[in-house]
């Protein structure tokens, strides 16, 4: 993405998903004021999220799966309460789960499986009652509606191959 993506301070949706874009989000997609939906899935980007994130306070949907997006998932996205959406699954997202999360008080769907992400989603994130919420079978979770590993998709895949010789 452009630096210069910042200077559209009243756009509403980016769309750029599947496009195989790469390179970094640039630190000034925090100047996106009133971005409700940021869709970048099925792309090559790389690199850590910007904190800045967090400034686009009017974000409903954050979509940003299939990366390759590496470090911790920033804590200050815990920040973005008019959230509904956030898929940042499939990328290589390291650490724990921030706690912060528990401030996403609108958010109906939270998928993080697919990372290399470790540890317990604390009891205070399923407090919010998150309508679907995905990890890695690896991470002790009590409220998640579904875990996934390589191995329960390979197996769903063969059984499905199966049906159609």
């Amino acid at each position: 993405l452009p630096i210069s993506i910042a200077n559209a301070k009243s756009l509403k949706t980016l769309h750029l998903a599947n496009n195989e874009l790469g390179g970094r989000i640039p630190t000034e997609i925090g100047n996106l004021k009133e971005i409700s939906k940021l869709r970048l899935y099925g792309n090559n980007f790389q690199g850590t999220l910007p904190d800045q994130l967090a400034f686009c306070s009017s974000l409903e949907s954050l979509e940003l799966h299939d990366n390759r997006f590496i470090g911790t998932i920033p804590a200050l996205l815990g920040s973005l309460s008019m959230l509904k959406n956030m898929t940042l699954n499939d990328n290589d997202f390291t650490g724990l789960v921030p706690v912060s999360l528990k401030n996403l008080n609108n958010i109906i769907q939270l998928s993080l499986q697919g990372n290399l992400l470790a540890g317990d989603i604390k009891s205070e994130i399923c407090k919010i009652g998150i309508s679907v919420f995905t990890v890695d079978c690896n991470i002790e979770c009590d409220c998640c509606t579904d875990c996934a590993s390589i191995d329960i998709i390979l197996d769903e895949f063969i059984r499905i191959e199966d049906q159609f010789p």
